[in-house]
């Protein structure tokens, strides 16, 4: 359960720095811009910015890929191996991979579900 909450506080966190850094920085490249700062400080600049994207969309990728294996874990669920294309050398799982692990969890958690149902006569 704390790993779970643990989880949603930091993905917080992480979606106010998003919110308050991103447009920022944006503004001041479109400032930048408009008083005809030479192209080479502009490219740099940009390249700033999108280094900061890149680096948000790995952490929030590392997030969930650390919460999804907490979950699998947790559920006896087996984890994509890792010698193929399911894993990212930077942010752990894949898109597919996550999404993959994810569908494997509610499977998992139906028939956990399923089995109670049938144990109380539902």
């Amino acid at each position: 359960m704390f790993d779970r909450i643990t989880h949603w506080i930091k993905l917080y966190h992480l979606n106010g720095k998003e919110r308050r850094g991103l447009p920022k920085n944006a503004s001041i490249l479109d400032r930048e811009r408009r008083i005809g700062t030479p192209r080479a400080e502009l490219e740099r600049l940009d390249a700033e910015l999108m280094s900061d994207i890149f680096e948000m969309r790995d952490e929030r990728s590392r997030l969930d890929t650390r919460d999804l294996l907490a979950k699998a874990n947790r559920l006896g669920v087996p984890l994509p191996s890792f010698d193929n294309s399911e894993w990212d050398s930077n942010s752990g799982l894949s898109a597919e991979g996550r999404s993959q692990l994810r569908s494997s969890l509610r499977k998992e958690q139906n028939e956990r579900w399923d089995l109670r149902l049938k144990i109380f006569g539902y």
